[in-house]
């Protein structure tokens, strides 16, 4: 009985740990981009256009950049868009109760 348990708990410890650094090692971002364009700039040190280089990693980043903002603006856009609605509504609304009542001036009817 012992042995069986002790082997259980083996095998569960072994799931568990190949587990954990199989989600560890997925969550990591991929060094190799980064890897190969230093070492093409170390090994091409005299012949590289340094600014061409800059340019490609600077657009690089701005395309994530853009990624990211687009992804965080199609998450809230509804509630954007149900704020302008809103307000829209809201001014339909005076502007039709000032046409209702001619007479009467607010802040709303000039």
């Amino acid at each position: 009985m012992r042995k069986s348990l002790f082997y259980t708990f083996l095998v569960f410890v072994y799931i568990w740990s190949w587990s954990i650094f199989n989600v560890a090692k997925a969550e990591m971002p991929s060094k190799d981009y980064t890897e190969a364009v230093i070492g093409h700039v170390i090994t091409n040190a005299g012949n590289i256009d340094h600014s061409a280089v800059m340019n490609a990693e600077i657009a690089k980043i701005a395309h994530s950049f853009s990624i990211d903002i687009l992804e965080t603006m199609q998450k809230h856009l509804p509630n954007i868009l149900e704020g302008v609605i809103v307000d829209m509504k809201l001014k339909a609304d005076a502007d039709y109760k000032c046409k209702l009542t001619p007479n009467y001036k607010t802040k709303d009817c000039k």
